[in-house]
């Protein structure tokens, strides 16, 4: 990528519509009693790396249209599953020279231990990126209190 005056910029992008956030959004909603919504935002917090909608699919192969996004130097994103789907349909991951999983790029729980923001373990999830030469070597075997729990059977 060519810099004018040695400049670079960084660009943040959030991944698309995941399953959970439609049920966590649905959940506010004013059409269902208190008790109702939340047992919905209950349900949307408690899936397991949850992956795109159709939307957050649109969503992301959206982003291969965007004019800030056609060269890039590195790609960094989370190992959560919606993040790597997010990457892979809306980049063109093949032109960009480093393609790089960060574990400290994704979403926080805020110490609650929701599913939803836990990753799946590292040989799990990178069955979800085996499209282009994504280097791994940031993210630790188990990088969540949910995979530390798992690896350690509790």
């Amino acid at each position: 990528m060519s810099h004018k005056l040695g400049k670079r910029t960084l660009l943040l992008i959030r991944h698309g519509q995941a399953t959970h956030n439609v049920l966590i959004n649905r959940s506010k909603s004013s059409e269902f009693p208190v008790d109702e919504c939340l047992e919905i935002r209950a349900k949307g917090y408690g899936v397991l790396d949850p992956g795109l909608t159709t939307t957050g699919k649109w969503q992301a192969l959206s982003l291969k249209t965007h004019p800030c996004l056609s060269e890039l130097d590195i790609l960094v994103t989370s190992p959560l599953r919606r993040a790597l789907q997010t990457a892979h349909l809306g980049f063109n991951c093949s032109g960009i020279p480093r393609l790089i999983v960060h574990h400290e790029a994704r979403e926080r729980d805020g110490g609650f231990g929701r599913l939803c923001d836990s990753g799946l373990p590292k040989i799990t999830a990178q069955q979800y990126a085996t499209d282009y030469s994504w280097d791994w070597s940031l993210v630790p075997d188990y990088y969540s209190k949910r995979d530390i729990e798992i690896k350690k059977g509790l």
